[in-house]
């Protein structure tokens, strides 16, 4: 009896070592994508058309970083709270990344629309909103399975776990 209760009890923590260790390669590896296109952005829409860029002044790419900033505020204290309550974690997190992703792919072609301004800036300024509220949901939501993931006891040392490869992108 006490044979099948030490074999649980190691299958139990394997599991939860598990769980944590692939949810803290998730949130280091949304940190690097996010950060990554956070960091280039800018250098890349200052780039001239022939080059792939957007040809931005940096007043025009303080327009678009500080309206996706201003959207991304609204969307997380008016948006995320009821639809994360609807969906739950996991499925919240699914749809950050459905969100976020193809932002990032599309976001480059956007220099094909240089012609016209207006539906260039458009393309810009939704696939910059879909990032951004797809990282809301995606980073929230891998934070609180992780966090529902272990014993009260362990989580500020899982938290600090997590949050180290987050900062390890954040150094390279």
């Amino acid at each position: 009896m006490k044979c099948v209760v030490v074999v649980v009890v190691v299958v139990v923590v394997v599991v939860v070592v598990v769980v944590v260790v692939v949810g803290c390669f998730m949130y280091g590896l949304l940190a690097l994508t996010f950060i990554a296109f956070d960091e280039l952005f800018s250098i890349w829409s200052k780039l001239s058309p022939e080059l792939g860029g957007l040809n931005f002044k940096p007043q025009n790419i303080g327009i678009g970083i500080t309206l996706s900033g201003v959207g991304l505020i609204l969307f997380q204290v008016f948006c995320y709270p009821p639809l994360a309550n609807k969906l739950k974690p996991l499925k919240t997190f699914r749809l950050g990344l459905i969100l976020a992703m193809p932002a990032l792919f599309f976001l480059p072609n956007t220099t094909y629309l240089h012609g016209n301004p207006y539906l260039m800036w458009t393309a810009v300024l939704v696939c910059l909103f879909a990032r951004y509220f797809g990282s809301i949901l995606a980073f929230t939501s891998v934070f609180i399975l992780i966090s529902n993931s272990t014993d009260v006891l362990q989580l500020g040392s899982v938290n600090g776990i997590i949050k180290s490869p987050d900062h390890s992108v954040l150094c390279y």
